[in-house]
C-alpha cells in the first residue's frame, strides 16, 4: 500500500485466487475489478517546506542601481513573505517556510522590488511543479533562473537559491513552542554613563512578543516566557535587542536567530504541570548577537534562551479557558505636581482591578520626576465568575494606576490616575506607553456639587506583558 501514489485513483482488474491453505477445497474463477485510492488520515497534513536562500544578478530597480528584494511564494491558496533586503542586487533570505502541499500544481516563488509609494517591481518568477515532489524524499536545492510572468513583458535576469521538501505532519496534537529570553550579557553600551536600557522583540513566524525594558543595564534579566504555535516545525526563532530611547528611534544592539529544526523534538505530555518541569524537547544556551550598531561598527553580547517543544492533546471539546498573569512593569513618571515644601514630591503608585487587592510600589523620595523600575504581578481571571464583585468579564475592566505623594502624618496626597483598558493589553499579548495622568474619575461627579478640583500633571510610563499561568 505504501507504494501507492497520495490522493491518485487506481483502477485495476484482479484475477481471484484460492486461500492460502486451502487449495484442495477451493475451485475458483474470474477477476473483480477494484478501485483504490491511498488518502491521508485525517490527523495528517502534508507540508512542503520551502527554504528561500538567496538571490543573485537580479534587476536594479530603484536609483543608484539597486533594489529592496522580497519575495513571495504560492501554493494553492498557501501564501508568504519574506523580510526586505535594503539596496542589493545578491540578497541574502536564509528563511524558511512551510506550505499546504495538499493543493495546488505549481510552487510559484515571485521576486519583488519594495516602494514606499506605489506598487512593488516585479523583479522575476521561479516555478516548481508540485509533481516532482515526493513525500519523506531528501531535502532538493536548486538555482532557478528567474523568469517573467506569461504574457507580460517583464524585465528580469538572475537567479535563485531555494530548497524544498514534503513531509507529513501529524495534526492529531497541538504542537507547541515556548521561548524564554532568561537574560543578556555584554551588551553594547548605548548611553551616555556606559548603559543601556535593553528590551528584547523575539518572532516566529508571523508572531512577535516584546519583553519588558530594563532599565540601566548591560546585563539585563529579563525571565519572560512566550508560546507559539509549532504546528508545521518550519521557521526561525528571531530575537532582537535594542536600547529603548524616549525621544528618537530605538538604538540597535543585536539580532541571533536559532532554527526550530536544531530543537530536539518533544514527548507528549498530557499533564500541564508535567510539561512545565520537564526537560524533554528542551534547549538551553547561550546565543552570540550578531549586526552592526547606527555608526557601523559590530555589536556584542549574548542571549539566554531557554526554548522547548511539546505536544499537547487535541480534545473534541473547547478547552476551559486559564488564568493569566500580567507582568505590570511601573518604569517611571514625568513632571508630577509637588505636594510638599521646597517644591517635590515623594510619589508612589498604587495599582487597582476589580475584585481585587490594590498593590503597591515603592516611594521615591523628594522629586518629581521619579523612576521606580518595578515589575507587579496580577492575575487577571479566565472566568467573569471569579471576578469578586459581580460585574462583566475581565477583559471589559480598567486597570486604575493612582499616584500619591506619600506623607508620614496625614492622608496621602493625590497626584493622579491613569486608566488603562485591559482589552488593550488582551489583543496584543504586551503594551509599552506613556499614559497622562488624570483626575480621579469618581471624583468627578462630587467636584461639579461641592466644587473642588484634583490638581495634577504629568505622565507615567508603564509596560505590561501578558501570559498563562
Amino acid at each position: 500500500v505504501e507504494t501507492l501514489p497520495l490522493d491518485q485513483t487506481i483502477e485495476e482488474w484482479y484475477d481471484l485466487e484460492v486461500r492460502e491453505g486451502q487449495e484442495d477445497h477451493d475451485e475458483v474463477s474470474g477477476r473483480i475489478r477494484l478501485s483504490v485510492c491511498r488518502r491521508l488520515k485525517k490527523t495528517s497534513k502534508r507540508v512542503l517546506k520551502l527554504g528561500v536562500r538567496e538571490a543573485q544578478g537580479l534587476v536594479a530597480a530603484d536609483k543608484g542601481g539597486t533594489s529592496d528584494p522580497f519575495i513571495v511564494a504560492e501554493l494553492g491558496d498557501s501564501k508568504c513573505k519574506s523580510k526586505v533586503i535594503k539596496g542589493t542586487l545578491d540578497p541574502k533570505w536564509m528563511e524558511v517556510f512551510a506550505l499546504d502541499a495538499s493543493e495546488g500544481s505549481h510552487i510559484f516563488v515571485d521576486v519583488f522590488d519594495y516602494d514606499l509609494l506605489g506598487a512593488n517591481d516585479f523583479l522575476g518568477r521561479a516555478s516548481i511543479p508540485v509533481e516532482c515532489l515526493q513525500d519523506g524524499a531528501a531535502s532538493v536545492e536548486e538555482w532557478c533562473i528567474l523568469e517573467g510572468r506569461v504574457g507580460m513583458e517583464d524585465v528580469v535576469s538572475g537567479r535563485i537559491l531555494l530548497t524544498y521538501e514534503v513531509c507529513v505532519r501529524d495534526v492529531s496534537v497541538r504542537h507547541v513552542l515556548e521561548v524564554s529570553l532568561v537574560e543578556a550579557r555584554g551588551l553594547t553600551a548605548a548611553d551616555s554613563g556606559g548603559t543601556s536600557d535593553p528590551f528584547a522583540v523575539v518572532s516566529f513566524n508571523a508572531k512577535r512578543c516584546k519583553t519588558r525594558t530594563v532599565k540601566k543595564s548591560v546585563a539585563p534579566k529579563w525571565g519572560q516566557t512566550f508560546t507559539f504555535d509549532n504546528t508545521d516545525n518550519v521557521g526561525f526563532i528571531s530575537v532582537e535587542v535594542f536600547d529603548w530611547d524616549f525621544l528618537g528611534s530605538n538604538d540597535f544592539l543585536g539580532r541571533l536567530s536559532l532554527d526550530v529544526q536544531d530543537i530536539p523534538e518533544p514527548s507528549s505530555l498530557e499533564d500541564t504541570e508535567v510539561e512545565a518541569d520537564s526537560e524533554a524537547g528542551l534547549v538551553d544556551k547561550w546565543v552570540p548577537l550578531e549586526g552592526v550598531d547606527g555608526e557601523g561598527v559590530p555589536v556584542t553580547g549574548e542571549v539566554r534562551l531557554r526554548v522547548r517543544k511539546f505536544t499537547k492533546p487535541l480534545s473534541d471539546e473547547t478547552p476551559l479557558p486559564r488564568d493569566k498573569v500580567l507582568s505590570v512593569g511601573i518604569v517611571e513618571a514625568k513632571e508630577l505636581q509637588a505636594a510638599d515644601w521646597g517644591g517635590t514630591s515623594d510619589p508612589f503608585v498604587t495599582l487597582s482591578f476589580p475584585g481585587q487587592k490594590s498593590i503597591k510600589s515603592k516611594v521615591i523620595s523628594k522629586t518629581l520626576n521619579p523612576v521606580w523600575d518595578e515589575v507587579l504581578s496580577l492575575r487577571i481571571p479566565a472566568d467573569p465568575e471569579q471576578d469578586q464583585d459581580g460585574g462583566g468579564g475581565s477583559e471589559a475592566r480598567f486597570l486604575a494606576f493612582d499616584v500619591f505623594d506619600h506623607d508620614l502624618v496625614g492622608a496621602n496626597d493625590f497626584l493622579g490616575q491613569a486608566l488603562v483598558p485591559l482589552r488593550a493589553v488582551m489583543q496584543t499579548g504586551s503594551l509599552d506607553d506613556w499614559f497622562p495622568l488624570q483626575p480621579r474619575a469618581e471624583k468627578k461627579l462630587t467636584q461639579k456639587l461641592f466644587g473642588g478640583e484634583d490638581k495634577v500633571s504629568g505622565r507615567i510610563h508603564l509596560q505590561l506583558a501578558l501570559s498563562e499561568l
